[in-house]
């Protein structure tokens, strides 16, 4: 059964001088000549400004953020009290992930914007990235727990992948295990191509002319072989811990290409290495 991790030690020490120094010099940034800022549609209220680095500006209750960052607290001193505003300058700041932290912290709820499996995992990473870099653990399992309960749990194939990930980038084994098993279950289900599913490798000639046949089974939404080792695309692989790539790998080998055996060889690896 899955569990929330209790604590992320990435988390459980004070967050280095820098952060809280970036973090200054963003409460200090004014926009340059010729520089638009468009208001969220959403988030238009409250005495503390954030502006992501693609320029939306959201505007929420400091309470929310005080109560979710001992960064943002910590920041607080070093604003002036009727001006309250943070410019964030990284890429992955953009308005994407800023509406997830602040619609996880004033609602509980995860909104994942995009339907391709590379933005939904580029999504993730980038939302779990700033969560740590701001020390929002609760938030952070809020984001997990929103997940296994909105998407994993429902079995559906299209968030495997995406899930495979989220476990991986908070080191939830139990996550990645439940991930594999959904994409199990569709496979057993004869959800997937016979062809394909044992080997990890795809005939791309013989690939098309079956999706294109009018019998084919019905596939993802994002492809149906994505999260074997052999297939997963390299933009989404270098978005994983280098340890669970090898652990990725390592399993599949190990199972023989047997999905019943992949999880059980993917938890047992997983535990030697990681816990």
């Amino acid at each position: 059964m899955m569990s929330l991790p209790p604590s992320y030690t990435v988390m459980s020490q004070r967050p280095p001088s820098t952060i809280l120094t970036k973090l200054s010099a963003s409460m200090q940034r004014q926009p340059s000549a010729g520089e638009t800022i468009h208001d969220d549609k959403d988030f238009r209220n409250g005495d503390f400004t954030l502006i992501s680095s693609n320029n939306i500006r959201f505007r929420v209750d400091s309470v929310y953020l005080f109560a979710a960052s001992p960064i943002f607290r910590d920041a607080e001193a070093l604003s002036r009290p009727d001006d309250k505003l943070v410019h964030f300058t990284d890429e992955s700041e953009n308005d994407a992930t800023i509406t997830t932290f602040l619609t996880l912290v004033t609602q509980a709820k995860l909104v994942l914007f995009y339907k391709e499996h590379l933005r939904i995992c580029q999504h993730l990473s980038d939302c779990v990235a700033f969560l740590k870099k701001h020390e929002c653990i609760a938030t952070l399992r809020t984001l997990i727990y929103a997940f296994i309960v909105d998407f994993l749990l429902r079995d559906d194939l299209d968030y495997s992948l995406p899930g495979l990930l989220l476990g991986a980038l908070v080191d939830d084994i139990d996550i990645c295990v439940r991930a594999i098993n959904v994409y199990r279950g569709k496979v057993e289900a004869g959800g997937i191509h016979k062809a394909r599913r044992r080997s990890g490798t795809r005939d791309w000639g013989r690939a098309d002319a079956e999706d294109n046949a009018p019998s084919a089974p019905r596939k993802s939404e994002f492809g149906d072989d994505d999260l074997l080792p052999a297939n997963m695309p390299l933009l989404i692989h270098q978005l994983f811990p280098m340890s669970y790539v090898w652990i990725l790998s390592r399993s599949w080998a190990e199972a023989g290409g047997d999905f019943t055996l992949w999880g059980r060889s993917f938890e047992k690896l997983a535990k030697r290495l990681v816990v």
